[in-house]
């Protein structure tokens, strides 16, 4: 979907998805320093879904910026990653008139969390907080088992809802 086609309904269902984003990860999630493991993840999926990279970058973007007032405050470098995985998500999952298969959810996730979850954000914890001397330890000490437990529960959940959720979830068209 271009940003010109939204309308007000898109935006308020956007908007929507940014506070369900924020509450699943930094309310109901486990946020530690170094990992995070939350679900929230699923209302990304959605978004690209049913918005595209577009919608997807935003939802991610303005849920991982506003949800890091709850825990001290944003950084804009995480910010990119989560723009980042929203239009992987939305490249990967946000075709119209097809049929999903697997492989979608296999092309989104994974590049997802190679790219974003454990070179980006390993990268940027390193950059900001412990100097890029420790990146190889960090990234194999605490951030490779994060990676190794949720990129298969991610692969399950997100192929359950897209299969079992998301088409049911039906977002009314443009009236001409």
């Amino acid at each position: 979907m271009k940003p010109s086609e939204f309308r007000l309904f898109d935006m308020v269902m956007l908007a929507l998805l940014i506070a369900l984003n924020i509450v699943l990860e930094r309310l109901v999630g486990v946020v530690l320093p170094s990992n995070a493991f939350s679900i929230s993840f699923i209302v990304i999926i959605f978004a690209a879904i049913k918005y595209g990279p577009i919608g997807a970058a935003a939802v991610s973007a303005f849920g991982d910026f506003f949800g890091a007032f709850f825990s001290g405050g944003p950084n804009l470098l995480f910010t990119v990653t989560a723009i980042i995985q929203g239009l992987i998500y939305g490249f990967a999952l946000g075709r119209k008139n097809t049929e999903y298969k697997f492989r979608q959810t296999l092309c989104a996730i994974i590049p997802a969390q190679v790219i974003c979850s454990l070179l980006l954000n390993t990268f940027f914890l390193c950059l900001c907080y412990l100097g890029l001397d420790m990146f190889f330890v960090k990234l194999v000490a605490t951030r490779l088992p994060q990676f190794l437990i949720m990129t298969p529960i991610q692969i399950v959940l997100t192929h359950i809802f897209s299969v079992a959720v998301a088409p049911r979830i039906h977002i009314p068209q443009k009236v001409k």
